[in-house]
């Protein structure tokens, strides 16, 4: 379970005296953080997200910056400087447990969160130690993985004037296009992205972009060596298992008849037995444990050790992003 850390009277005064506190204690946070995976600060000052951007330049080590989200998979808003809605999937979305932006060569190693506004019913952030799962999956099957590595195949369309008009309903539409994933038309530009994040890619005769990414599925922490696991091939079991039993296969059937493609493959090309998929989603879910948000809350995550998602909600939810990690 996370324990929150509380302000006391003297770091509640002002956002001054909380960056004064981290900085008297942050080899004490370093060392929490690598134990438990995650951070939870409560009653701390933190009321927007440009307070926010601040508290999150004090975690920044001397190799690292804030990241910008290109080439993600999820919809987002910007909101400040490199500060972004943690999602903007529907409520009745359950996003599944997941490292951040692991289908990329180049992920980030810290992920914040800011509760700006909490919901009123649901929309926990569920959280699993990612050492934890790996002990837990059999060494055979570890071992496959190990050798050979996994390829995220990705399928992009292009954003016509159809498609944006239908994503105002549903913004895994507008996700789905490359010009909303790297946040620009200009080809070169996100040839230059594609590049930087270690991905190849392929300009389609449609106007489509296909990208492959060849990672690996178990990374090793850079500071403590311990080896963790590291991917999402559970996402790719049914598309009910995020939009539920009625959306789920109106989704899958959306996906086929427009070309979107998002898929993982063993590092050779072959497929992934759907038995491992769900046997790996039985465990993650087995050790998810639910954070209830508080407005103010601010989650600090090693994106390495603790995997992170979101369950359905009802009413208004605000939680914010920020990204940490080598540019």
């Amino acid at each position: 379970m996370l324990t929150p850390i509380c302000a006391s009277d003297k770091e509640k005064s002002g956002l001054k005296a909380t960056h004064r506190w981290v900085k008297e204690n942050k080899s004490f946070l370093k060392e929490r953080l690598l134990l438990d995976g995650a951070l939870l600060f409560r009653g701390f000052p933190v009321q927007n997200q440009n307070d926010f951007y601040s508290f999150l330049e004090l975690f920044i080590e001397p190799d690292e910056e804030l990241l910008d989200y290109t080439a993600g998979a999820s919809p987002r808003e910007k909101v400040g400087k490199k500060i972004y809605t943690s999602t903007s999937a529907p409520a009745f979305v359950k996003i599944l447990l997941h490292p951040e932006m692991c289908y990329l060569k180049n992920f980030p190693s810290k992920v914040g969160f800011y509760c700006k506004q909490s919901s009123e019913q649901g929309g926990e952030t569920p959280l699993a130690d990612a050492r934890q799962i790996l002990k837990e999956i059999p060494d055979d099957i570890v071992k496959i993985f190990e050798d050979k590595g996994i390829i995220y195949y990705r399928k992009m369309l292009y954003l016509s004037s159809l498609r944006k008009f239908f994503s105002e309903a549903l913004s895994s539409i507008k996700v789905s296009t490359w010009n909303y994933a790297f946040k620009t038309d200009n080809k070169k530009d996100i040839e230059a992205a594609c590049r930087k994040s270690g991905l190849s890619y392929t300009w389609n005769r449609d106007q489509s972009l296909t990208t492959e990414a060849k990672v690996s599925a178990i990374q090793k922490h850079p500071k403590t060596a311990e080896k963790t696991w590291f991917n999402t091939i559970h996402f790719f079991i049914h598309e009910k298992y995020m939009f539920g039993n009625y959306m789920g296969p109106i989704i899958r059937l959306f996906r086929k008849i427009s070309g979107e493609k998002f898929e993982v493959f063993f590092g050779d090309g072959s497929v992934i037995p759907l038995l491992i998929k769900k046997q790996v989603l039985d465990i993650i879910d087995k050790n998810t444990w639910l954070f209830q948000w508080q407005e103010g809350d601010v989650l600090l995550i090693d994106n390495y050790l603790c995997m992170h998602g979101r369950n359905p909600f009802s009413g208004h939810r605000k939680i914010y992003t920020g990204l940490i990690g080598k540019p």
